[in-house]
């Protein structure tokens, strides 16, 4: 049995649940699916009735970056590569918009015991793939979500639409010659 999660105009939420019969038949999907591509996009495949593992052990341990004013050309590898100077990177999470192009920022997981201040201090206005990106501390989920739709969260959209218009007439420019 399957469901999809819609909104009251029946447009999807994004999300949705599969019931198996057994156990092993969930824990396979888990094993098969979970972190691969669906139309474009990574899924996220968890056990719903799991109530023994919270949300956040299945985020990796270590110091997480908000990464800013990115290249929409740019990919998770190549921050990956980036980031890989200062240690191991365990995990990247590049949102998307819902046609699946880059939003322009990303959160970059490191692994075990970084000096996040050195990672910051080199990175930050860095010049990386022609723009110079922000790199900072990410907030806590929890942090972000008490936040609400106050001021700072909408100017942060504001500045996403003004850098995909500067990527676009970017991109036009250079068709031109």
């Amino acid at each position: 049995d399957a469901i999809v999660i819609t909104d009251p105009a029946g447009v999807s939420k994004g999300f949705g649940f599969v019931t198996y019969e057994k156990k092993e038949q969930a824990k396979a999907a888990i094993k098969a699916l979970d972190q691969s591509k669906l139309e474009g996009r990574k899924i996220g495949v968890r056990d719903a009735d799991d109530s023994s593992k919270s949300k956040s052990s299945s985020r990796p341990r270590g110091p997480r970056f908000y990464t800013g004013n990115l290249s929409f050309k740019s990919t998770e590898e190549d921050l990956k590569t980036l980031f890989s100077a200062f240690g191991t990177v365990s995990r990247v999470d590049y949102p998307k918009d819902p046609s699946g192009h880059a939003k322009g920022f990303a959160f970059v997981t490191m692994e075990g015991d970084v000096d996040s201040d050195k990672i910051i201090a080199e990175l930050h206005q860095k010049e990386f793939m022609g723009r110079k990106i922000k790199v900072d501390k990410a907030q806590s989920s929890t942090r972000s979500r008490n936040r609400g739709s106050n001021e700072q969260s909408s100017k942060k959209s504001a500045r996403e639409l003004r850098a995909i218009r500067e990527e676009n007439a970017s991109s036009k420019k250079q068709h031109k010659r």
